[in-house]
């Protein structure tokens, strides 16, 4: 069975450094993005990195991402715990994955008051992971719900951006072993930004 730790360091390494890159070498945030879905399309045809079966990849054309939308860029209220609470989190394979929860965003998102609780995965000490389900899920977006990286902004901020939330694996195939998003984290919204579904059967 795959390890999905692996596929948490290929993301943050695709996602969450190209998170800034508009920052980092002056993209406009719109090439930006665009360039992470550029990438995000090369890492799911790689054969080496790709959690699709090669029959997949052959067929395969390119994710389904709703349009960059700027309403979707958050700079949310972070209230961080006094200390780090180590939680497990279920899998899909039925396995359990530790994380520090290590606080919460406060926003405003299509007019309704949202919270989600922020994970730190124990082994990635540099990786903030929020995983998420809203009122997409099932129709146009994975059942399962999605992913989102997220950079906290001093004390009292963190920037969440939906238009990079992405599906895990498991959207894609079986085999992995990929976390399920807590029930805190339901978002009463659709958030209509990110990565939508690819194959119909997930």
């Amino acid at each position: 069975m795959h390890i999905y730790v692996k596929f948490l360091c290929i993301s943050f390494f695709l996602g969450g450094m190209l998170f800034f890159t508009d920052h980092l070498h002056g993209q406009s945030y719109a090439d930006s993005l665009e360039q992470y879905r550029v990438n995000r399309n090369k890492e799911m045809k790689d054969t080496a990195h790709s959690p699709l079966k090669k029959e997949e990849i052959l067929k395969f054309k390119e994710l389904h991402f709703y349009p960059a939308n700027s309403d979707y860029r958050i700079y949310a209220a972070f209230i961080k715990n006094r200390r780090k609470e180590t939680v497990t989190i279920p899998t899909s394979s039925g396995k359990e994955k530790q994380y520090y929860k290590i606080g919460k965003a406060a926003f405003e998102l299509n007019g309704v008051a949202c919270t989600l609780s922020v994970f730190q995965p124990v082994a990635l000490k540099n990786y903030i992971f929020i995983p998420f389900t809203d009122l997409t899920n099932s129709d146009e977006t994975y059942g399962g719900g999605r992913y989102l990286e997220a950079s906290v902004i001093g004390k009292k901020k963190i920037l969440i951006d939906f238009n990079y939330c992405y599906n895990p694996y498991c959207a894609y195939t079986s085999g992995y072993s990929c976390p399920i998003p807590p029930t805190e984290n339901f978002l009463n919204t659709a958030v209509k930004a990110g990565e939508k579904l690819l194959w119909d059967s997930h």
